[in-house]
């Protein structure tokens, strides 16, 4: 019998424990009338009402974070559950008036846990006759010192905050940790995934157009030598190929400069294959500027427009030769026709074989309250580097590597946009119809934000060292900072 109350006291403890936040939220006026006006703000009234409560010092700059957090959670609740779940208030209200909901809190629950042992303790107490044995007895007083502990530990505990683990999955702070002297060619992290792929699925075919060492198909030609087809300087005609081979049940890549291909063949993409939605995986080479001496005919910085806009195509940029090898196995398992952009040049390793890489999913590498800096390819090395500069004039940026341009991550945009009110766009491409573009697009759909972009501004390339042509043409780390330091100043 002393087993059996033991049991059921333990169980009702615990579930005033679990009960009591609810009930201590809805006997509180003061948290329903918060709540009420919270629920009728728009985000202007709501941004003009948070700078108001930091002028009155009841937001220091650590609470404006958590508050800003914790507004955009709320903001996305559906209209009907805003003004019933007072839960919310409680934690707005643990914010600014962190005082009052803990003694609150924890006051009441020390009330209802005392009350309802000791009623237990003295039923236990009655039950417990004159002939119990001293295993009884002692029973009870660890039913009694049970109780106490959790009593103390209610006393102790304070409120948990709700954004612990609201960062996104993805998100972490990797720029301490990189190895600044490591880098990579993102075209031997395709030529690596290519021969992985072909080893995983014989449908595997490879064409290029008398590039095969410059954009690294070598291995996979001399690997499977019958499933390799050089083609000439014939690229309309290798992606029309490509298409057929796919009725026959083959999983084509075709190959070669971004200039040519897509370039000079976005016919043969557009009807061939993402009208007739067929698989061809589509390797645009040495794209960018970082292309160096070949000159602006062989510098592709209106692919990303060109490819984007097309209906089934998915569109990749990895940021460095680990995350290459990753998007080019993940496009050969995806069935969508698929762009993959790589550069020429060598680019720090910024990611590692643990990184997750999933199409369609931006990684958030570095968090800041400030301003959002969106890269991709070599250009997010360019962030991480400026987020390191901007720090030290008490700028802290969150920093994404938007390596997917289509389909666009626009959760993780929008997320970031509310989070922090500013964004700047960083890439090497022609910064109209680029992906910062498409990122603008974004915003001005779902969250109009201010935006700064860098790029390459409207113009052509010219021959040169890759990384000298970068800094000439605003692709640069220095760029970033000011474009970052010019948009906070529009918030």
């Amino acid at each position: 019998m002393v087993k059996k109350v033991i049991t059921k006291t333990n169980k009702k403890v615990n579930k005033v424990k679990t009960n009591t936040k609810a009930n201590t939220v809805k006997e509180n006026p003061i948290q329903k009338a918060l709540l009420e006006k919270i629920a009728k703000l728009t985000h202007i009234e709501w941004e003009t009402w948070s700078r108001e409560l930091a002028k009155s010092e009841n937001l220091t700059k650590n609470k404006l974070k958590t508050w800003k957090k914790l507004w955009v959670d709320y903001s996305s609740l559906p209209k009907t559950q805003k003004v019933k779940d007072l839960l919310w208030a409680n934690k707005f209200m643990e914010i600014i008036m962190p005082s009052e909901v803990s003694q609150n809190k924890v006051k009441k629950q020390v009330q209802i846990t005392k009350k309802l042992v000791n009623k237990k303790v003295d039923k236990i107490k009655k039950s417990v006759t004159k002939s119990a044995t001293k295993t009884s007895l002692n029973l009870v007083k660890s039913v009694v010192k049970q109780s106490n502990k959790i009593t103390k530990k209610l006393e102790s505990t304070k409120l948990k905050n709700s954004l612990t683990n609201s960062n996104n999955s993805n998100s972490t702070s990797l720029y301490s940790k990189l190895d600044k002297d490591s880098f990579g060619l993102t075209r031997n992290g395709f030529g690596e995934g290519l021969l992985e792929a072909g080893k995983k699925n014989k449908n595997v075919v490879a064409l290029c157009a008398d590039l095969t060492g410059s954009v690294k198909v070598d291995k996979f030609a001399d690997k499977y030598p019958n499933r390799f087809f050089e083609v000439g300087i014939c690229e309309q005609n290798m992606m029309s190929m490509a298409a057929g081979m796919c009725a026959n049940g083959k999983i084509p890549l075709v190959a070669s400069y971004a200039a040519f291909n897509p370039g000079r063949n976005w016919d043969q993409l557009r009807v061939s294959v993402c009208y007739s939605n067929n698989n061809v995986k589509i390797l645009g080479g040495h794209a960018g500027l970082t292309t160096g001496p070949d000159g602006a005919t062989h510098q592709a910085l209106e692919d990303i427009a060109m490819t984007r806009v097309l209906p089934n195509l998915d569109v990749i940029v990895p940021c460095d030769e680990i995350e290459a090898k990753k998007a080019t196995l993940a496009m050969f398992k995806n069935t969508m026709p698929t762009y993959l952009r790589v550069s020429r040049e060598k680019s720090l390793n910024i990611t590692n074989d643990k990184s997750r890489f999933e199409i369609g999913k931006a990684n958030i590498l570095d968090n800041g309250d400030d301003v959002t800096i969106i890269a991709c390819g070599l250009a997010v090395q360019f962030a991480l580097e400026a987020k390191e500069i901007l720090l030290a004039d008490n700028i802290n940026a969150t920093v994404m590597n938007l390596h997917t341009i289509s389909p666009i991550d626009t959760n993780a945009i929008v997320k970031y946009a509310k989070l922090t009110g500013a964004i700047v766009t960083a890439e090497e491409h022609q910064i109209n119809g680029g992906m910062g573009s498409a990122v603008s697009e974004v915003l001005a759909r779902k969250f109009p934000t201010p935006q700064e972009f860098v790029g390459v501004q409207n113009t052509f390339g010219e021959s040169g060292d890759g990384y000298e042509l970068l800094k000439k043409y605003g692709v640069s780390t220095s760029a970033i900072v000011k474009a970052v330091k010019k948009v906070i100043l529009r918030k």
